[in-house]
């Protein structure tokens, strides 16, 4: 969908962005942790106990680790465009490799 200049990002362009940063993401993703950081004070307030949680656009998923921290019962899925950017995280669980080619 475009944006307010009419420009359409390539996803595979974006992709390709990601697919080469995935291995220093984390070091340069300063704002994303701040957001990150900044809905995870929120969820505070929410007192749900979701039976499924789909984390899309996970990354290396920093997130994702603390998602399941704080909804133990919660099904966790994690999705992201970018393959390496799955195979970078730390709590990738050995299943999700069968899913990747």
């Amino acid at each position: 969908m475009p944006n307010e200049s009419g420009f359409i990002p390539d996803k595979r362009a974006v992709r390709r962005g990601f697919e080469r940063a995935a291995r220093t993401y984390d070091s340069a993703a300063f704002l994303q942790r701040e957001v990150a950081q900044r809905m995870f004070q929120r969820l505070e307030y929410i007192k749900l106990e979701p039976k499924r949680i789909v984390d899309a656009g996970c990354g290396t998923g920093h997130g994702t680790g603390k998602l399941a921290s704080r909804y133990p019962k919660a099904n966790l899925i994690a999705l992201d465009l970018s393959e390496n950017m799955l195979r970078a995280s730390p709590i990738a669980a050995p299943w999700w490799k069968r899913h990747l080619p």
